[in-house]
Protein backbone atom coordinates (compact mmCIF):
# COMPACT_ATOMS: atom_id res chain seq x y z
CA UNK A 1 0.00 0.00 0.00
CA UNK A 2 2.34 2.30 -0.87
CA UNK A 3 2.53 4.09 -4.23
CA UNK A 4 6.23 4.64 -4.35
CA UNK A 5 6.43 0.54 -4.72
CA UNK A 6 5.40 -1.79 -7.81
CA UNK A 7 5.47 -5.22 -6.15
CA UNK A 8 4.53 -8.49 -7.79
CA UNK A 9 4.39 -11.29 -5.19
CA UNK A 10 5.64 -15.04 -6.82
CA UNK A 11 6.32 -18.09 -4.92
CA UNK A 12 8.82 -20.98 -4.51
CA UNK A 13 9.26 -24.11 -2.86
CA UNK A 14 11.99 -24.89 -0.28
CA UNK A 15 14.05 -28.21 -0.41
CA UNK A 16 13.95 -31.07 2.21
CA UNK A 17 14.10 -30.85 5.23
CA UNK A 18 12.64 -27.45 4.86
CA UNK A 19 15.20 -25.91 7.25
CA UNK A 20 17.52 -22.93 7.73
CA UNK A 21 21.21 -24.68 7.20
CA UNK A 22 19.69 -26.04 3.73
CA UNK A 23 17.54 -23.30 2.61
CA UNK A 24 20.23 -20.21 3.24
CA UNK A 25 22.94 -22.54 0.96
CA UNK A 26 20.51 -23.83 -1.51
CA UNK A 27 19.67 -19.77 -2.59
CA UNK A 28 23.23 -18.45 -2.69
CA UNK A 29 24.71 -19.02 -6.47
CA UNK A 30 26.25 -22.33 -6.67
CA UNK A 31 27.85 -24.88 -9.33
CA UNK A 32 27.40 -27.71 -6.79
CA UNK A 33 26.12 -28.15 -3.15
CA UNK A 34 26.32 -31.54 -1.17
CA UNK A 35 25.55 -32.60 2.21
CA UNK A 36 28.38 -33.31 4.94
CA UNK A 37 26.78 -36.07 6.98
CA UNK A 38 29.72 -35.35 9.77
CA UNK A 39 29.09 -31.83 9.94
CA UNK A 40 25.70 -32.14 9.18
CA UNK A 41 25.72 -28.59 7.23
CA UNK A 42 25.56 -28.28 3.02
CA UNK A 43 28.54 -27.62 1.71
CA UNK A 44 28.31 -24.80 -1.26
CA UNK A 45 31.04 -25.27 -4.09
CA UNK A 46 32.63 -27.53 -1.87
CA UNK A 47 32.80 -24.69 0.72
CA UNK A 48 31.21 -23.91 4.19
CA UNK A 49 28.88 -21.23 4.19
CA UNK A 50 27.17 -20.90 7.46
CA UNK A 51 27.88 -17.88 8.53
CA UNK A 52 27.69 -14.01 7.27
CA UNK A 53 31.63 -13.78 6.33
CA UNK A 54 31.38 -17.54 4.62
CA UNK A 55 28.42 -16.40 2.48
CA UNK A 56 30.02 -13.22 1.92
CA UNK A 57 33.08 -14.71 0.61
CA UNK A 58 31.07 -17.15 -1.56
CA UNK A 59 29.45 -14.11 -3.42
CA UNK A 60 32.00 -12.07 -3.98
CA UNK A 61 33.80 -14.86 -5.49
CA UNK A 62 31.18 -14.66 -8.54
CA UNK A 63 31.77 -10.81 -8.22
CA UNK A 64 33.94 -8.91 -5.93
CA UNK A 65 30.67 -6.14 -5.84
CA UNK A 66 28.29 -8.67 -4.11
CA UNK A 67 27.77 -8.38 -0.69
CA UNK A 68 26.36 -10.10 2.37
CA UNK A 69 25.35 -8.24 5.75
CA UNK A 70 22.79 -8.50 8.05
CA UNK A 71 19.80 -6.67 7.84
CA UNK A 72 19.59 -5.28 11.57
CA UNK A 73 22.78 -3.45 10.70
CA UNK A 74 21.25 -1.13 7.94
CA UNK A 75 18.62 -0.28 10.43
CA UNK A 76 21.22 1.05 12.74
CA UNK A 77 23.36 2.29 9.62
CA UNK A 78 23.25 6.38 8.90
CA UNK A 79 22.64 7.11 5.80
CA UNK A 80 25.88 8.31 4.84
CA UNK A 81 27.02 5.28 5.85
CA UNK A 82 24.20 2.98 3.96
CA UNK A 83 25.41 4.94 0.56
CA UNK A 84 29.13 4.07 1.24
CA UNK A 85 28.04 0.08 1.26
CA UNK A 86 25.44 0.35 -1.53
CA UNK A 87 28.20 2.55 -3.49
CA UNK A 88 29.04 0.39 -7.00
CA UNK A 89 27.52 -3.20 -5.30
CA UNK A 90 25.60 -5.50 -7.46
CA UNK A 91 23.92 -7.95 -5.37
CA UNK A 92 23.22 -7.53 -1.89
CA UNK A 93 22.28 -10.37 0.18
CA UNK A 94 20.51 -8.98 3.64
CA UNK A 95 19.87 -11.92 6.29
CA UNK A 96 17.03 -11.48 9.03
CA UNK A 97 16.71 -14.26 11.72
CA UNK A 98 13.98 -12.48 13.87
CA UNK A 99 11.09 -15.08 13.49
CA UNK A 100 13.36 -18.36 13.66
CA UNK A 101 15.72 -17.23 16.59
CA UNK A 102 12.80 -16.56 18.47
CA UNK A 103 10.32 -19.43 17.14
CA UNK A 104 12.54 -22.13 18.64
CA UNK A 105 12.58 -20.73 22.19
CA UNK A 106 9.09 -18.93 22.36
CA UNK A 107 6.56 -20.17 25.72
CA UNK A 108 3.67 -18.23 24.74
CA UNK A 109 1.65 -17.62 21.66
CA UNK A 110 1.83 -13.72 22.30
CA UNK A 111 5.58 -14.05 21.71
CA UNK A 112 5.64 -15.51 18.32
CA UNK A 113 2.96 -12.88 17.09
CA UNK A 114 4.81 -10.13 18.55
CA UNK A 115 8.55 -11.50 16.56
CA UNK A 116 6.32 -12.01 13.90
CA UNK A 117 4.98 -8.58 14.13
CA UNK A 118 8.01 -7.03 14.57
CA UNK A 119 10.20 -9.02 11.55
CA UNK A 120 7.58 -7.42 9.08
CA UNK A 121 7.96 -3.98 10.46
CA UNK A 122 11.75 -3.95 9.95
CA UNK A 123 11.44 -5.78 6.79
CA UNK A 124 9.54 -2.83 5.90
CA UNK A 125 11.67 -0.28 7.73
CA UNK A 126 14.79 -1.98 5.64
CA UNK A 127 12.69 -1.55 2.04
CA UNK A 128 11.75 2.47 3.12
CA UNK A 129 15.63 3.05 3.75
CA UNK A 130 17.24 1.28 0.95
CA UNK A 131 14.58 3.01 -1.31
CA UNK A 132 15.20 6.57 -0.11
CA UNK A 133 18.98 5.68 -0.61
CA UNK A 134 18.50 4.35 -4.18
CA UNK A 135 17.81 0.84 -4.12
CA UNK A 136 15.62 0.54 -7.21
CA UNK A 137 15.44 -3.43 -7.06
CA UNK A 138 14.65 -5.84 -3.66
CA UNK A 139 13.52 -9.40 -3.67
CA UNK A 140 12.47 -10.59 -0.61
CA UNK A 141 12.21 -13.95 0.39
CA UNK A 142 12.63 -16.66 2.86
CA UNK A 143 14.76 -20.13 3.79
CA UNK A 144 11.59 -21.52 5.07
CA UNK A 145 8.09 -21.60 6.58
CA UNK A 146 6.49 -22.96 9.79
CA UNK A 147 3.85 -24.61 11.46
CA UNK A 148 2.41 -23.03 14.40
CA UNK A 149 0.03 -25.07 16.92
CA UNK A 150 -1.42 -23.42 20.14
CA UNK A 151 -1.94 -26.51 21.90
CA UNK A 152 1.31 -28.92 21.47
CA UNK A 153 0.67 -32.34 19.66
CA UNK A 154 -0.16 -35.07 22.33
CA UNK A 155 2.87 -37.50 23.14
CA UNK A 156 0.15 -40.12 21.62
CA UNK A 157 -0.15 -38.68 18.83
CA UNK A 158 3.82 -38.73 17.99
CA UNK A 159 5.17 -41.11 15.94
CA UNK A 160 7.51 -43.14 17.67
CA UNK A 161 10.63 -44.27 15.89
CA UNK A 162 12.11 -47.10 18.80
CA UNK A 163 12.52 -50.13 17.30
CA UNK A 164 13.79 -48.30 13.89
CA UNK A 165 17.51 -49.23 13.70
CA UNK A 166 19.13 -46.14 12.21
CA UNK A 167 21.94 -43.83 12.32
CA UNK A 168 21.37 -40.05 13.78
CA UNK A 169 19.24 -38.22 14.91
CA UNK A 170 15.32 -37.24 14.54
CA UNK A 171 14.14 -33.82 14.53
CA UNK A 172 10.78 -33.23 15.23
CA UNK A 173 9.40 -33.11 11.37
CA UNK A 174 12.45 -34.61 10.14
CA UNK A 175 14.86 -37.37 9.57
CA UNK A 176 18.22 -37.45 7.79
CA UNK A 177 19.37 -40.45 7.68
CA UNK A 178 21.80 -43.22 5.54
CA UNK A 179 19.89 -45.89 6.81
CA UNK A 180 15.99 -47.41 5.45
CA UNK A 181 13.16 -47.09 7.73
CA UNK A 182 9.62 -48.63 7.10
CA UNK A 183 6.95 -46.56 9.10
CA UNK A 184 3.14 -45.94 8.12
CA UNK A 185 2.66 -42.16 8.18
CA UNK A 186 6.09 -41.22 7.14
CA UNK A 187 7.69 -40.94 3.45
CA UNK A 188 11.19 -39.89 2.50
CA UNK A 189 12.95 -38.78 -0.15
CA UNK A 190 17.09 -38.25 -1.09
CA UNK A 191 18.99 -35.76 0.06
CA UNK A 192 20.20 -35.72 -3.81
CA UNK A 193 16.88 -34.56 -5.09
CA UNK A 194 17.36 -31.44 -2.66
CA UNK A 195 20.97 -30.85 -3.88
CA UNK A 196 20.72 -31.37 -7.15
CA UNK A 197 23.15 -34.54 -6.99
CA UNK A 198 23.10 -38.16 -6.94
CA UNK A 199 23.29 -38.79 -3.10
CA UNK A 200 21.62 -41.13 -1.69
CA UNK A 201 21.17 -40.15 2.03
CA UNK A 202 17.59 -40.35 3.17
CA UNK A 203 15.65 -37.66 4.30
CA UNK A 204 12.43 -38.99 6.05
CA UNK A 205 9.22 -36.92 6.75
CA UNK A 206 5.84 -36.88 8.71
CA UNK A 207 2.81 -36.95 5.91
CA UNK A 208 0.39 -35.34 8.25
CA UNK A 209 0.81 -32.45 11.02
CA UNK A 210 2.21 -35.19 13.45
CA UNK A 211 6.15 -35.17 14.56
CA UNK A 212 8.09 -37.47 15.40
CA UNK A 213 9.20 -38.12 19.19
CA UNK A 214 12.31 -35.92 19.26
CA UNK A 215 14.13 -33.75 21.42
CA UNK A 216 13.70 -30.09 20.16
CA UNK A 217 13.21 -26.60 21.25
CA UNK A 218 9.13 -25.37 20.80
CA UNK A 219 7.22 -28.13 21.02
CA UNK A 220 4.50 -25.37 19.43
CA UNK A 221 6.55 -24.15 16.43
CA UNK A 222 8.15 -26.55 14.36
CA UNK A 223 9.95 -26.76 10.54
CA UNK A 224 11.74 -29.30 8.55
CA UNK A 225 8.81 -30.94 7.15
CA UNK A 226 6.71 -31.34 3.96
CA UNK A 227 3.91 -29.51 4.29
CA UNK A 228 2.52 -26.33 2.30
CA UNK A 229 3.14 -24.12 5.34
CA UNK A 230 6.75 -25.25 6.12
CA UNK A 231 7.74 -25.24 2.18
CA UNK A 232 5.69 -22.86 -0.21
CA UNK A 233 7.66 -19.44 0.75
CA UNK A 234 6.69 -16.24 -0.95
CA UNK A 235 9.10 -13.85 -3.17
CA UNK A 236 8.06 -10.28 -3.43
CA UNK A 237 9.53 -8.81 -6.23
CA UNK A 238 9.69 -5.02 -5.68
CA UNK A 239 10.30 -2.08 -7.92
CA UNK A 240 11.22 1.14 -6.12
CA UNK A 241 11.13 4.99 -7.02
CA UNK A 242 12.51 7.79 -4.55
CA UNK A 243 9.84 9.85 -5.82
CA UNK A 244 7.73 11.75 -2.89
CA UNK A 245 4.72 9.88 -2.14
CA UNK A 246 0.89 11.90 -3.75
CA UNK A 247 -1.18 9.74 -1.33
CA UNK A 248 -3.68 11.53 0.78
CA UNK A 249 -5.88 10.41 3.60
CA UNK A 250 -9.28 9.04 2.46
CA UNK A 251 -12.10 11.83 2.57
CA UNK A 252 -15.45 11.53 3.89
CA UNK A 253 -18.79 13.14 2.87
CA UNK A 254 -22.34 13.93 4.39
CA UNK A 255 -24.64 12.43 2.91
CA UNK A 256 -27.56 14.43 4.37
CA UNK A 257 -31.06 15.14 1.94
CA UNK A 258 -31.65 18.04 4.73
CA UNK A 259 -29.42 19.74 7.13
CA UNK A 260 -32.58 21.33 9.50
CA UNK A 261 -31.88 19.34 13.27
CA UNK A 262 -35.58 18.96 14.53
CA UNK A 263 -34.68 16.30 17.51
CA UNK A 264 -32.08 15.71 19.74
CA UNK A 265 -31.68 12.59 18.18
CA UNK A 266 -30.39 12.31 14.59
CA UNK A 267 -29.40 10.35 12.34
CA UNK A 268 -26.80 11.17 9.61
CA UNK A 269 -24.80 9.68 6.75
CA UNK A 270 -20.68 9.86 5.61
CA UNK A 271 -20.03 8.52 2.59
CA UNK A 272 -16.07 7.49 2.46
CA UNK A 273 -15.62 8.68 -1.52
CA UNK A 274 -12.71 6.26 -2.84
CA UNK A 275 -11.88 3.21 -1.53
CA UNK A 276 -8.20 2.67 0.01
CA UNK A 277 -5.30 2.46 -2.19
CA UNK A 278 -1.75 2.87 -2.26
CA UNK A 279 -2.64 6.26 -3.28
CA UNK A 280 -5.61 6.69 -0.60
CA UNK A 281 -4.47 6.39 2.92
CA UNK A 282 -6.83 4.90 5.72
CA UNK A 283 -8.05 7.88 8.07
CA UNK A 284 -9.93 8.61 11.50
CA UNK A 285 -12.36 11.85 11.94
CA UNK A 286 -14.18 12.99 14.60
CA UNK A 287 -17.97 14.13 13.79
CA UNK A 288 -19.75 16.57 16.69
CA UNK A 289 -22.09 19.78 16.52
CA UNK A 290 -20.75 23.12 18.14
CA UNK A 291 -22.56 26.34 18.39
CA UNK A 292 -22.21 29.48 17.18
CA UNK A 293 -19.65 29.88 19.92
CA UNK A 294 -17.50 26.55 19.04
CA UNK A 295 -18.98 24.76 22.31
CA UNK A 296 -19.28 21.09 21.97
CA UNK A 297 -23.37 20.34 21.93
CA UNK A 298 -23.42 17.13 21.16
CA UNK A 299 -21.50 13.41 21.58
CA UNK A 300 -18.40 12.96 19.32
CA UNK A 301 -18.35 10.43 17.29
CA UNK A 302 -15.34 8.47 15.80
CA UNK A 303 -15.37 7.62 11.94
CA UNK A 304 -13.48 4.88 10.93
CA UNK A 305 -12.44 5.88 6.83
CA UNK A 306 -10.82 2.88 6.06
CA UNK A 307 -13.05 0.67 3.87
CA UNK A 308 -11.00 -1.23 0.88
CA UNK A 309 -14.36 -1.92 -1.39
CA UNK A 310 -16.58 -0.19 -2.66
CA UNK A 311 -16.80 3.54 -1.31
CA UNK A 312 -19.57 3.16 1.25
Amino acid sequence: SDDRLTMKMNHAITVLPSVTYMGMNVMLPHETLEWDNKASKVKVNGENAENTDSRDKLLKSYDENNLAFQLKNVLEMSSKEIKQMITGKNVIYLYHNQIDAKGHELKTTKELVEATEKAIDEIKQAVQVLRTNGIAHIIITADHGFIYQEKPIEDKDKIDLQGQNYEGNAHLRYLITPSQINVMGVKNTTMGVSLNNDDPTNVYYPVSPNEFVARSGSKNYVHGGSSIQEMLIPVLDIKATSRRSIAQPAEIKLAATTFRINNLKMNLLFNQTAPISDTVLPAEYHAYFTDEDGNLISNNVTIEANRTGSAA
